[in-house]
Parts: C-alpha cells; sequence; structure tokens
C-alpha cells in the first residue's frame, strides 16, 4: 500500500470512529443551560451554605429587594418561566411568586440540599442534590409530583467527578455571564469583617457586586432564565 493511500486509510478509519458518548450528568447539566465547564472562580473558603432570606437583583438597574417574609431558605432558583423562585427549607421544597404573597409548600423532599436549575425542555423539572446514607445523589425533580429521578454517574469517571464538584459549589456560568459569590473584608472597629457578596461578570466587563451586603452574607445565586434578574440568599442580621 502506497504512503498516500495508508494516509487515507487512516483518516477513513478515524472518522468511522464513533464519538464519544456524552454522559448523563453533562447531559442534565446541558439541558439546565448551566455550563458544564466551571471557571474555578472562588474556593471552598468563601462557600456559603446556611439559610437565610431570599433577595431579588434586578441585573440592568441593580436594584434590591426581598422576597421571602422569612428566613432559612436555602438554594434558590428561577422557574423555567422566570415568575417565581423555588428554594429549600428544612428539607421542603417551597414556591416563592415574583408577584408578591406568601410562600407555598410544595413538597417535602427527604435529604433534599440543593437545586441546581430547570429543565429547559421539561418545566415541571428541576435538577436537584440529594443526600442520602453515605452517598450524594443527583436527581431531577417533579414540581407537580415531588417524585425525583435520579441520575446516574460513574464515581470512576473524571468529568463525572468534576461535574459533581461543580454541583456542589456556587458558581454557574450560563453562556458568557457568570455569577458567583466571592468574599469580602473591610476594616471595623472590632478588627476585620468579613462576608461573603454576589458579584456577577459577562463577557470581558468587570464583575459587578450585584448583592451590596456590607457585612451581611449573601450567596448561592443563580440567574433567571432571560439573564434579567438574579437570585441569592442574605443571612438575616
Amino acid at each position: 500500500m502506497t504512503r498516500a493511500l495508508l494516509q487515507i486509510a487512516c483518516a477513513s478509519l478515524l472518522l468511522c470512529q464513533p464519538a464519544r458518548a456524552e454522559t448523563s450528568l453533562k447531559k442534565i447539566l446541558r439541558i439546565t443551560g448551566v455550563s458544564a465547564t466551571p471557571s474555578q472562580q472562588g474556593g471552598p473558603a468563601e462557600e456559603m451554605d446556611a439559610g437565610g432570606e431570599i433577595w431579588l437583583a434586578d441585573v440592568k438597574t441593580g436594584s434590591l429587594r426581598k422576597l421571602s417574609a422569612s428566613a432559612g431558605f436555602r438554594s434558590p432558583i428561577f422557574t423555567a418561566d422566570d415568575r417565581a423562585v423555588l428554594a429549600v427549607k428544612d428539607g421542603t421544597l417551597w414556591r416563592l411568586s415574583l408577584a408578591g404573597g406568601p410562600a407555598q409548600k410544595l413538597h417535602d423532599v427527604a435529604g433534599l440540599t440543593k437545586l441546581v436549575g430547570p429543565d429547559r425542555d421539561d418545566p415541571d423539572k428541576v435538577l436537584v442534590m440529594i443526600e442520602r446514607t453515605r452517598a450524594l445523589v443527583v436527581a431531577l425533580l417533579s414540581i407537580t409530583s415531588g417524585k425525583t429521578t435520579e441520575i446516574p454517574y460513574d464515581p470512576k469517571l473524571s468529568e463525572d467527578r468534576k461535574l459533581l464538584s461543580h454541583l456542589k459549589g456556587w458558581e454557574r456560568v450560563y453562556g458568557d455571564t457568570k455569577i458567583y459569590q466571592k468574599t469580602q473584608t473591610r476594616e471595623g472597629l472590632a478588627g476585620m469583617v468579613e462576608w461573603n457578596d454576589v458579584f456577577l461578570k459577562k463577557g470581558d466587563a468587570a464583575p459587578v457586586n450585584i448583592s451590596r451586603g456590607e457585612g451581611a452574607n449573601c450567596g448561592q445565586p443563580s440567574l433567571s432564565r432571560d439573564g434579567t434578574q438574579a437570585v441569592f440568599v442574605r443571612a438575616k442580621e
């Protein structure tokens, strides 16, 4: 076989190789609109996992308003239609309408610890994380029924381990927009004061502090589907 024919044969063989299958976990991240490739902004020391009040930030105007009448909420995300916010409180899924009114208790879900984002193909489903005995489960949760469907992942695969680690954190990347929490410090009368604020960075623009906690911990942010609003948790002062 001539060298030219050999090169053609090798190229044909490569083209016939099956594409690497997309893992279930990566596929689910894709349909929620959350990037599966974190930018590694922030770190464990900057995490805020405690519950608090739910606040909304208007990305364009910078205005802020409190959505919840009480504290204790965690991990808020927008519903697929951006008309309400879902959050976790004491292992229970709650819904808070952006139009106002009291929070609505939806379902008790054993071990529910975190909401990641809505399924863009099915508005009834949200990606969640559930703590079970000696295991952390990633699942799709039905808003209507409260039933969960576990998403399998392989802890032996490096890609799946990285994706799971990404889900545990609070940085979220939507296209060219990134929202994350970052530690802030200032000198106080009793010494150095430290807290978390929520920042939003779009494209090459400078990051903008959209929570402006001024000493109050803010974190666990999420962006609306249309990109005009952000939701986050603010520790009650």
